[in-house]
């Protein structure tokens, strides 16, 4: 099993992400932190399952909102290191 460490930066992106849609329409903060929540959990399941990336970083895709975390394996912590919010410059990361 493997454990899970969130940079405190990601803490911060996802509660402006959060406070962002929450303003948006009343409810879809929690869709938006439900929607987080389900991909922590399949990237503990199976961390090995996602996209490559250079530097041996990974991504993982939100299944609802256009968003990715970018996170690395270190034996058997996976350090989540980015909330990306792709709809601007989905590639700068």
């Amino acid at each position: 099993m493997y454990t899970l460490t969130v940079y405190s930066k990601v803490w911060v992106q996802l509660q402006n992400m959060i406070d962002f849609y929450e303003k948006k329409n009343n409810g879809l903060g929690n869709r938006f932190l439900k929607d987080y929540e389900v991909t922590i959990i399949k990237l503990k399941d199976s961390p090995y399952s996602y996209f490559n990336l250079k530097n041996n970083k990974r991504r993982i895709a939100f299944k609802v909102f256009q968003c990715m975390l970018i996170y690395e394996i270190k034996g058997i912590t996976i350090e989540v290191q980015v909330l990306k919010d792709l709809r601007s410059k989905p590639n700068n990361y």
